[in-house]
Formats: C-alpha cells, sequence, structure tokens
C-alpha cells in the first residue's frame, strides 16, 4: 500500500496526485491520499482542493489513524529535519517506509508490491507522471463549470491567445511565503511579451493575477491586445483551466500557472518560465520541463 501525502495549495496538490495516478496505474497496489493536513499547517492554513477535479475515485483517502503518528504533522515537520542533518534515505516503522522526497530520488526502482510507504514531498517534476499524461488531463477537468467561466472560455479559445500569470499576494503579505519565493519582476514579464510578439502575429493577452491593480498600473500592454480575467466570480480552478485554453503561457514562479502551462494541449506551445523559482541559490530541479523557455 502506498501513501501520498498532500499538502499546501491546488498547485501542489495537483503534483502529489500526480504521483498518485502514476503510482496506481504503474504499480499493481492499494494507492491512497493523506488529507490531514489540514488539521495541522499554521504558516499558509489550506484545505483540500481537488474536488473540483474529475479525479479518480479509486485513490481513495486514507484514515489517518493508520497512519504511523510520527509520519504525521506536525511530527513528521521533526522528523524531516532530521533526516536531513543525518542524511538518512528512510525509515522503518512497524513495516512502514517513511520516503521523505529529496532522499527517494530513486524510489520507483525499488518498490515492491508488499510494502508501506508513504511519501512526503512536493514531487514538482512531470518525470514523476509524464508517462501517464493522457490519463492525468482526464482527471484534471472540471466536475463543473460556472456561466462566468463558460463566458470567458468562449473568448478565450481563440487564434493567438496568451495567458499570462502575476502572483504576487502571499509573496508579498506571508512571511513563510515570502521568505521563499521572489516576486516576478516586471522587467521579466516585459521581456516575455516582447519574446511572444517577436514569435506571433497578433497575440492577444489574457492575464490572471491576485493583483489586477497592479497589472493595470504596470504591465506593457494596452486595452486593445489584453483582457484581466482575474477579479470576477471565478474559482481559482476555473481559472487555472481557463490558463491551459490559451496557445501559450508566460508563468510566474508558481506551481498554480505551472499547471495552467502543462495541461495546455496545444503541440505547438510557447511557455516562458522565470529561471528564479526560489530565493535561495539552488533551484528546483526539474521542475521546468526541457521545452520551456526559462528568462
Amino acid at each position: 500500500m502506498f501513501v501520498i501525502k498532500l499538502k499546501d495549495g491546488l498547485g501542489n496538490q495537483m503534483f502529489q496526485y500526480a504521483l498518485a495516478k502514476s503510482l496506481f496505474l504503474s504499480i499493481d497496489q492499494g494507492v491512497f491520499m493523506d488529507i490531514a493536513f489540514s488539521q495541522y499547517k499554521e504558516d499558509t492554513k489550506r484545505q483540500y482542493a481537488l474536488d473540483c477535479f474529475c479525479v479518480d475515485d479509486r485513490i481513495k483517502f486514507i484514515d489517518v489513524l493508520r497512519i504511523p503518528w510520527i509520519f504525521r504533522d506536525p511530527a513528521s515537520d521533526l522528523l524531516k529535519k532530521i533526516f536531513i542533518q543525518l542524511r538518512l534515505k528512510g525509515l522503518f516503522v512497524k513495516g512502514w517506509k517513511y520516503c521523505l522526497e529529496t532522499k527517494c530520488d530513486k524510489v520507483f526502482n525499488r518498490l515492491s508490491s508488499n510494502r508501506l510507504v508513504y511519501f512526503d514531498g512536493y514531487w514538482q517534476s512531470e518525470k514523476y507522471f509524464s508517462g501517464y499524461r493522457q490519463d492525468i488531463l482526464k482527471d484534471f477537468t472540471l466536475v463543473k463549470t460556472s456561466r462566468d467561466f463558460d463566458k470567458r472560455a468562449h473568448n478565450i479559445k481563440g487564434d493567438n491567445s496568451v495567458s499570462i500569470h502575476i502572483r504576487r499576494g502571499d509573496y508579498l503579505t506571508n512571511r513563510f511565503a515570502s521568505a521563499v519565493h521572489p516576486l516576478c519582476s516586471l522587467d521579466y514579464y516585459s521581456q516575455a511579451i516582447e519574446l511572444i510578439k517577436s514569435k506571433i502575429s497578433n497575440p492577444k493577452f489574457f492575464v490572471f493575477s491576485d493583483d489586477p491593480d497592479w497589472v493595470k498600473n504596470n504591465l506593457p500592454l494596452n486595452k486593445d491586445e489584453s483582457v484581466i480575467v482575474s477579479g470576477s466570480n471565478l474559482k481559482d480552478c476555473e481559472e487555472l483551466i481557463l490558463m491551459s485554453y490559451c496557445e501559450h503561457q508566460i508563468i510566474a514562479n508558481s506551481t498554480f500557472s505551472w499547471w495552467g502551462a502543462w495541461l495546455n494541449k496545444n503541440a505547438e506551445k510557447i511557455v516562458i518560465a522565470p529561471k528564479q523559482w526560489l530565493k535561495c541559490d539552488v533551484q528546483p530541479k526539474d521542475l521546468i520541463p526541457d521545452n520551456w523557455i526559462q528568462l
């Protein structure tokens, strides 16, 4: 039996679910999701967010009481620190193996059908699940849509549409998020827009942002070539799927817009991503697909 821990916001939960789905399809083994994170997280309080999608109901939720206590929050936070300090590859507890992402790079080569494994990490790379792209595209379709969504989807599904995601909000106001993630600069967006214009004739930009006022006052686009999508009654998951309906993407250092780009089915899509994802010197390994452009 395999258990994947879900945590943080929609984009991260999508990565964790994608790992679960790839395990489910590749190994004849029960796969479960642990969604108890919402009971413990105090830094950025989040809830399970995948119920808006047509996720596979064969991947069940697990009763937290079936999981060893040391794997749960907040105990697992201390455990991870110990693992990192001692450079341990795993921990066995009553038949269970705790698999911390940074120490399980080759975990798929070591899995056996008679092992209980608890996966704790973000799993932010398509390499964990790219072999099951069509299955995951199907799972990440919306269960239902709003009238606002349907109206905007009709307008977006046109020639040369480009989504731009600008995330500021918690990267400015939340001390945990701002300590990790830098803001993408205006220079980054200006360069990305110019690059798109050099490759596409008459692009139409659809802007998604938690700070539409900043967009209006700073982004070098006029009203004829851009539309601010955010600020309506759209749900987060609806905005993400609307991003994916655009033919091309300019993303932020955010898993939210990463998925908006990855779900885009256009074989000729242009995706532009920032080189600096985190404030630290070491950037995430294998996060940005090889065919995306980094600025």
